[in-house]
């Protein structure tokens, strides 16, 4: 799946479950906090294409979208709304899907 595609797949979470799960996807699994800008740089954020934020706490995904917005201006940003409510909010911090 997704481990075999000719692209590098990072996947940051603060839950070592999920992490493990990546990893035995063969995707690179981090155990980190995103709406860090350490973070993400050490990670090569301005390097990436694309980002996606699926987490559920949409205070959380605002502050990482925004992060990345700062860190990587030209990186398109696809984000999960939680409830519909909240996709507004994704859109004005910085997502564009």
């Amino acid at each position: 799946a997704a481990g075999k595609l000719p692209l590098r797949v990072d996947v940051v979470d603060m839950n070592p479950g999920i992490v493990r799960s990546a990893r035995d996807l063969g995707l690179l699994g981090h155990v980190a906090d995103a709406s860090h800008a350490d973070v993400l740089e050490h990670l090569g954020i301005n390097h990436a294409h694309i980002a996606i934020v699926t987490i559920p706490d949409p205070l959380a995904a605002r502050a990482i979208i925004k992060q990345i917005r700062v860190c990587a201006p030209d990186t398109h940003i696809i984000a999960r709304g939680r409830y519909h409510r909240h996709v507004q909010e994704l859109f004005d911090a910085g997502a564009q899907e």
